[in-house]
């Protein structure tokens, strides 16, 4: 699990997170999976309001933005029987989560958190805290390529998200995108 810094952070693509639809170009789907050293679970419902983990979208000036309801959390929970140490986390379709560096962490004040499972006690222990970071880089023209490198191997051209191609440079502007100096 990437528990370091910002810098630090695992790379995908937006829309490998959260897959296009129409998917034009059969990108392959992917996930955000948490391993804990040991079995956890929630009582939280799949459907409830708040999930036990916050992801916050972390804009270079500015306050974080939390949009944990952009992504389905998939871990145990409640009497589901057997136990797991993994938590999958999943863009949700249509959801549109932004280009950016994203930190995922347990909702320690809140109840009910991800507890440590299996342990045969009557109230187990809230997991310790944690920052999960991962960086979403952007493919606007859904060729499953990072536009920051579809930008260097096609100078003089900008990505054009209505037709899927390049355009000529001709004055257009590109829009800005962040870099993360971890791979």
């Amino acid at each position: 699990m990437n528990t370091g810094s910002q810098s630090t952070a695992e790379t995908m693509l937006v829309t490998e997170f959260m897959r296009p639809n129409p998917n034009p170009n059969d990108i392959t789907s992917k996930s955000i999976m948490l391993r804990f050293y040991g079995p956890v679970c929630t009582s939280a419902g799949v459907s409830a309001e708040v999930q036990p983990l916050r992801v916050l979208l972390v804009p270079t000036i500015g306050d974080p933005l939390d949009v944990s309801q952009s992504v389905d959390i998939t871990m145990k929970r409640g009497d589901d029987a057997g136990w797991s140490r993994e938590v999958e986390i999943k863009g949700k379709s249509g959801a549109g989560l932004l280009h950016g560096t994203y930190c995922i962490t347990p909702r320690i004040d809140h109840d009910p958190p991800i507890f440590c499972d299996q342990l045969f006690i009557l109230n187990p222990p809230a997991v310790s805290d944690f920052a999960y970071w991962i960086e979403l880089r952007e493919d606007c023209n859904t060729n499953g390529v990072d536009d920051q490198t579809d930008l260097a191997n096609h100078p003089g051209g900008t990505i054009s998200p209505r037709t899927g191609g390049w355009t000529c440079a001709s004055g257009s502007a590109v829009r800005p995108m962040s870099i993360t100096t971890g791979s």
